[in-house]
């Protein structure tokens, strides 16, 4: 049997990058459009094969850096780039 990658983070429950996964899962579970819009650019990356971590995680970026200001800046308009 081959080894599967794992990435694997270890962080406090309060730390920023917790406090922000939570956020968004929140967001997405309030906003099932936004959710399908998420679903959508993970489905879009894989299909140009941005399978690594690394790529995968940059084609997802534009949306989630977007998802991030919505979050954090109240009344910004809603929509993705």
């Amino acid at each position: 049997m081959s080894a599967i990658p794992v990435l694997l983070y270890v962080h406090d429950e309060e730390h920023p990058v917790v406090r922000g996964w939570l956020a968004s899962r929140d967001h997405w579970r309030a906003n099932r459009d936004e959710a399908d819009r998420y679903a959508q650019v993970k489905r879009a990356a894989l299909a140009a094969e941005n399978v690594r971590p690394g790529t995968y995680q940059r084609a997802k970026s534009p949306y989630l850096e977007h998802l991030a200001r919505q979050l954090t800046q109240p009344g910004e308009t809603r929509g993705t780039p």
